[in-house]
């Protein structure tokens, strides 16, 4: 797969692969977007191996579902966020939390991040305090942070509601 030079998109999702696929995929030079939701034998170490492959000036978009990476996987993903393409960053049900978010947040400015999801990561108020005032220097435009369990609450809506853009056309 990872020779194939006209493979785009990839939707790897629910198909038992491991790291080392994700180490073959690292090197293709045409996927842009790729799926790898629900595949419990990836690890971070997995995904950072990806980021730092000759694929991250070409991926585009990257789902990350399901695959319960927590906070330790975003301190080994985070830093390589600003060295990649990737527009549309999906983290949804990861385990990630407020100190993933904490993790997180650093690594967005400077990275060509437009759309980012963190669905159902029990980010908190705690996390959104880290990730609202980082948005102002980010070209995020869509901010998914619905789901059972981030537990957001008016509190977490009031911190983020200064920091988001607003169009003016």
């Amino acid at each position: 797969i990872a020779n194939n030079q006209h493979l785009e998109y990839l939707d790897m999702g629910n198909t038992a692969i491991d790291d080392e696929v994700l180490s073959e995929l690292a090197n293709s030079q045409s996927i842009k977007y790729l799926d790898i939701m629900i595949n419990p034998r990836i690890t971070s170490a997995g995904i950072s191996n990806l980021l730092k492959g000759k694929n991250r000036r070409v991926l585009e978009t990257l789902i990350i579902k399901h695959i319960k990476i927590g906070s330790e996987g975003i301190k080994q993903i985070a830093p390589y966020l600003k060295e990649t393409s990737l527009k549309s960053l999906i983290f949804i049900k990861n385990e990630i939390g407020a100190e993933g978010v904490k993790l997180l947040a650093p690594h967005l400015e400077g990275s060509t991040i437009t759309e980012l999801a963190l669905a159902t990561n029990s980010v908190g108020v705690e996390g959104i305090m880290a990730l609202a005032p980082r948005l102002k220097d980010t070209y995020i435009e869509k901010l998914w942070l619905g789901g059972d369990g981030n537990n957001l609450g008016v509190d977490g809506i009031t911190i983020l509601a200064p920091y988001l853009k607003t169009s003016h056309t």
